[in-house]
Parts: C-alpha cells; sequence; structure tokens
C-alpha cells in the first residue's frame, strides 16, 4: 500500500510541474492548447492561472478518449462539463460564461497513464491505473467542481 500512495504522490508532483514553453504553470486554454496535448490516454487537472496547487476547478481522466480529444472537449464546450461547473463559475463573478471563463482565466497540467504505466504499477490496464490515481488526485486537491459533485465524500 505505502509503494501505491508513493507512485501516485510522485505521478501527481509530476502532473503539478507541467510547464508552457515560457515556464509558466500548465498550458493556456487557448486554440494552441491542443497541439501540446498528447494522443494518449491520461489524468488532466484544470485551474485558474495563477492559482496555488490546491486551488484546481476541476480534474479528470481520459477514459476512452485521448487527452487531446477530452481536453478539447472541456475547451470548446465547457457548460458540458457540468450545470454545478457553469454555476459556479457564473455565480462567481468570473466570467459571463464557462466558455470565457476557460479560455481567458484556466490553464491545464496532465500526465499520460497508458497501459504501459499500469503494468509499471502491476495493474491490469490503465483504465484501472487512471480511474484510481484520478481519485487520489481528486482527494488529494479538492477541485472545486469535483468537490461541488461529491461533497459527501469529503465530509
Amino acid at each position: 500500500m505505502n509503494t501505491t500512495i508513493s507512485q501516485y504522490r510522485r505521478l501527481l508532483k509530476k502532473l503539478l510541474a507541467i510547464e508552457d514553453e515560457r515556464g509558466k504553470l500548465g498550458l493556456r486554454f487557448d486554440s494552441s492548447l491542443i497541439d501540446h496535448l498528447p494522443q494518449s490516454p491520461g489524468v488532466y487537472r484544470i485551474f485558474e492561472a495563477g492559482a496555488a496547487w490546491n486551488k484546481s476547478v476541476y480534474v479528470g481522466q481520459s477514459k476512452v478518449r485521448t487527452l487531446r480529444q477530452r481536453v478539447k472537449q472541456h475547451r470548446d464546450r465547457p457548460a458540458s462539463s457540468g450545470a454545478e461547473l457553469k454555476k459556479w463559475i457564473e455565480t462567481s463573478g468570473r466570467a459571463t460564461n464557462a466558455v470565457t471563463f476557460f479560455r481567458n482565466n484556466c490553464r491545464v497540467q496532465f500526465v499520460v497513464l497508458d497501459d504501459t504505466v499500469a503494468a509499471a504499477w502491476g495493474l491490469e490496464n490503465g483504465e484501472v491505473a487512471r480511474s484510481l490515481f484520478e481519485a487520489f488526485a481528486i482527494a488529494v486537491l479538492r477541485p472545486v467542481y469535483n468537490y461541488g459533485r461529491w461533497k459527501s465524500i469529503y465530509r
């Protein structure tokens, strides 16, 4: 168990360290974002630019889709991410709508978690590894959207 937690901690540090070409944390949520995302499955974090590491908006995983496809979906249609997230954005005064908020204020960090990584962890497949790491990242980072949806888990 300690080995697994140590692996998750190392992976979380890797996730939180992703920088753009200018050395800023995360990748901008603009049109160039898609070119920087891999065609591989993984776990990602969306956060407001300049926010502390523990101030995430959302943590998710690409299940069937690649990171590129899944994050593009958030960028192009953030309202489809959920009514709770849309409500939080609009009532917080951060933006008039979710699209504007994501494109103007957010950045993305990601880590590839495929079958190769899963095998190194002794897990059957990447989908299991992604689900377990996503749950760990949500528990540690307590992102606004995930936390709002699953408050009962955190009590």
